[in-house]
Protein backbone atom coordinates (compact mmCIF):
# COMPACT_ATOMS: atom_id res chain seq x y z
CA UNK A 1 0.00 0.00 0.00
CA UNK A 2 2.68 2.55 0.79
CA UNK A 3 4.67 1.60 -1.97
CA UNK A 4 1.85 2.12 -4.19
CA UNK A 5 1.27 5.64 -2.92
CA UNK A 6 4.49 6.60 -3.09
CA UNK A 7 5.05 5.41 -6.74
CA UNK A 8 1.83 7.08 -7.26
CA UNK A 9 3.37 10.31 -6.42
CA UNK A 10 6.42 9.98 -8.28
CA UNK A 11 4.86 9.29 -11.45
CA UNK A 12 2.66 12.49 -10.34
CA UNK A 13 5.66 14.39 -10.38
CA UNK A 14 7.33 12.84 -13.22
CA UNK A 15 4.18 13.59 -15.55
CA UNK A 16 4.29 17.14 -14.41
CA UNK A 17 7.65 17.96 -14.41
CA UNK A 18 8.78 16.62 -17.93
CA UNK A 19 9.83 19.73 -19.72
CA UNK A 20 14.16 19.91 -19.24
CA UNK A 21 13.90 22.76 -17.46
CA UNK A 22 11.70 20.54 -14.98
CA UNK A 23 14.75 18.03 -14.58
CA UNK A 24 16.73 20.34 -12.28
CA UNK A 25 13.30 21.05 -10.80
CA UNK A 26 12.95 17.19 -10.08
CA UNK A 27 16.32 16.67 -8.62
CA UNK A 28 15.61 19.87 -6.33
CA UNK A 29 12.63 18.13 -4.75
CA UNK A 30 14.03 14.75 -4.64
CA UNK A 31 17.06 16.29 -2.74
CA UNK A 32 14.53 18.24 -0.81
CA UNK A 33 12.21 14.91 0.20
CA UNK A 34 15.60 12.98 0.73
CA UNK A 35 17.06 15.75 3.57
CA UNK A 36 13.23 16.05 4.92
CA UNK A 37 13.33 12.02 4.98
CA UNK A 38 16.74 11.27 6.94
CA UNK A 39 15.64 14.37 9.41
CA UNK A 40 12.41 12.26 10.36
CA UNK A 41 14.34 9.05 10.19
CA UNK A 42 16.45 10.57 12.76
CA UNK A 43 14.20 12.04 15.33
CA UNK A 44 12.08 9.22 14.87
CA UNK A 45 15.36 6.88 16.03
CA UNK A 46 15.93 9.75 18.89
CA UNK A 47 12.53 8.83 20.03
CA UNK A 48 13.11 5.14 19.81
CA UNK A 49 16.11 5.69 22.34
CA UNK A 50 14.35 8.27 24.77
CA UNK A 51 13.27 6.58 27.63
CA UNK A 52 11.19 9.36 28.58
CA UNK A 53 9.16 9.23 25.05
CA UNK A 54 8.58 5.66 25.34
CA UNK A 55 6.79 6.16 28.94
CA UNK A 56 4.59 9.22 27.63
CA UNK A 57 4.21 7.17 24.21
CA UNK A 58 2.67 4.06 27.00
CA UNK A 59 0.25 6.75 28.59
CA UNK A 60 -1.52 7.69 24.94
CA UNK A 61 -4.16 5.69 23.99
CA UNK A 62 -4.56 6.51 20.12
CA UNK A 63 -2.16 7.39 17.81
CA UNK A 64 0.94 8.27 19.68
CA UNK A 65 2.37 4.74 19.21
CA UNK A 66 4.71 3.25 16.08
CA UNK A 67 7.43 5.81 15.70
CA UNK A 68 9.44 2.81 14.53
CA UNK A 69 7.07 2.40 11.85
CA UNK A 70 7.40 5.76 10.62
CA UNK A 71 11.30 5.29 10.99
CA UNK A 72 10.53 1.70 8.30
CA UNK A 73 8.22 3.87 5.97
CA UNK A 74 10.65 7.03 5.87
CA UNK A 75 13.35 4.41 4.76
CA UNK A 76 11.21 2.90 2.40
CA UNK A 77 10.38 6.46 0.81
CA UNK A 78 14.40 6.66 0.06
CA UNK A 79 14.21 3.37 -1.07
CA UNK A 80 12.10 4.11 -3.57
CA UNK A 81 13.34 7.14 -4.48
CA UNK A 82 15.86 6.44 -6.92
CA UNK A 83 17.72 9.70 -6.87
CA UNK A 84 21.43 10.38 -6.24
CA UNK A 85 20.06 12.00 -3.30
CA UNK A 86 18.12 9.46 -2.02
CA UNK A 87 21.31 7.18 -2.43
CA UNK A 88 23.23 9.59 -0.74
CA UNK A 89 20.96 10.11 2.15
CA UNK A 90 20.84 5.96 2.27
CA UNK A 91 24.67 6.02 2.19
CA UNK A 92 24.66 8.76 5.27
CA UNK A 93 22.38 6.64 6.91
CA UNK A 94 25.36 4.27 7.80
CA UNK A 95 26.47 6.98 10.54
CA UNK A 96 23.43 6.57 12.85
CA UNK A 97 22.82 3.93 15.08
CA UNK A 98 19.85 2.48 13.70
CA UNK A 99 18.32 -0.31 15.95
CA UNK A 100 18.18 -4.12 14.48
CA UNK A 101 14.83 -3.20 12.21
CA UNK A 102 15.78 -0.31 10.79
CA UNK A 103 19.84 -1.04 10.27
CA UNK A 104 17.79 -4.16 8.25
CA UNK A 105 15.92 -1.59 6.37
CA UNK A 106 18.44 0.60 5.38
CA UNK A 107 20.45 -2.25 4.56
CA UNK A 108 17.90 -3.99 2.45
CA UNK A 109 17.48 -0.36 0.23
CA UNK A 110 21.17 -0.17 -0.31
CA UNK A 111 21.17 -4.30 -1.53
CA UNK A 112 18.54 -3.44 -3.54
CA UNK A 113 20.64 -0.72 -5.46
CA UNK A 114 23.45 -3.33 -6.39
CA UNK A 115 26.26 -2.77 -8.08
CA UNK A 116 25.43 0.58 -8.85
CA UNK A 117 26.20 1.97 -5.67
CA UNK A 118 29.68 0.58 -5.18
CA UNK A 119 31.62 3.35 -6.23
CA UNK A 120 29.59 5.40 -3.91
CA UNK A 121 30.03 3.48 -0.95
CA UNK A 122 34.31 3.32 -1.48
CA UNK A 123 34.30 7.03 -2.10
CA UNK A 124 31.83 7.57 1.45
CA UNK A 125 33.61 10.37 3.00
CA UNK A 126 33.20 8.95 6.77
CA UNK A 127 34.49 11.86 8.37
CA UNK A 128 31.71 14.32 6.90
CA UNK A 129 29.09 11.48 7.62
CA UNK A 130 30.21 11.86 11.34
CA UNK A 131 29.90 15.44 11.29
CA UNK A 132 26.90 15.94 9.45
CA UNK A 133 24.54 12.87 12.01
CA UNK A 134 26.46 14.92 14.55
CA UNK A 135 25.29 18.22 13.66
CA UNK A 136 22.15 17.36 12.40
CA UNK A 137 21.14 15.82 15.74
CA UNK A 138 22.87 19.67 17.63
CA UNK A 139 20.38 21.35 15.11
CA UNK A 140 17.03 18.74 15.92
CA UNK A 141 18.15 19.20 19.68
CA UNK A 142 17.13 23.24 19.57
CA UNK A 143 13.87 22.42 17.62
CA UNK A 144 12.34 18.98 17.46
CA UNK A 145 14.27 17.23 19.93
CA UNK A 146 14.40 20.43 22.66
CA UNK A 147 12.34 18.23 25.11
CA UNK A 148 14.42 14.87 25.00
CA UNK A 149 17.02 15.42 27.02
CA UNK A 150 18.07 11.87 27.88
CA UNK A 151 19.53 10.83 24.53
CA UNK A 152 23.15 11.65 24.18
CA UNK A 153 24.65 12.31 20.44
CA UNK A 154 26.90 9.49 21.32
CA UNK A 155 23.96 6.67 21.07
CA UNK A 156 22.91 8.58 17.84
CA UNK A 157 25.57 8.67 15.75
CA UNK A 158 28.39 5.75 14.61
CA UNK A 159 32.18 5.98 15.41
CA UNK A 160 34.45 6.08 12.35
CA UNK A 161 35.17 2.32 12.99
CA UNK A 162 31.48 1.48 13.32
CA UNK A 163 30.83 3.61 9.76
CA UNK A 164 33.84 1.66 7.80
CA UNK A 165 32.62 -1.55 9.42
CA UNK A 166 29.08 -1.55 8.16
CA UNK A 167 30.31 0.01 4.66
CA UNK A 168 32.75 -2.68 4.42
CA UNK A 169 30.41 -5.20 5.24
CA UNK A 170 27.77 -4.12 2.54
CA UNK A 171 30.54 -3.78 0.00
CA UNK A 172 31.07 -7.32 0.47
CA UNK A 173 27.41 -8.21 0.55
CA UNK A 174 26.91 -6.39 -2.68
CA UNK A 175 29.93 -7.87 -4.06
CA UNK A 176 28.45 -11.12 -3.17
CA UNK A 177 24.90 -10.68 -4.49
CA UNK A 178 23.49 -10.86 -1.60
CA UNK A 179 19.14 -9.68 -1.41
CA UNK A 180 17.14 -9.49 1.26
CA UNK A 181 13.64 -11.28 1.23
CA UNK A 182 11.14 -9.78 0.04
Amino acid sequence: MKIKSLFGIYLLIGICLSSEAAKSTTSTVEAQQAYFVTQVIMIEFVHSLSLRVRQEREKCLFGCRGGQSALEISIDSLGVNRSDAATSALIDLLSLHLDAGGAEDRDCQLLARGKTIIQDLKKMDVENSIIRCRDSFTELRKRELLYVSDVSVNKVCHSENEIRTSRDELLQAIEEGMMCEQ
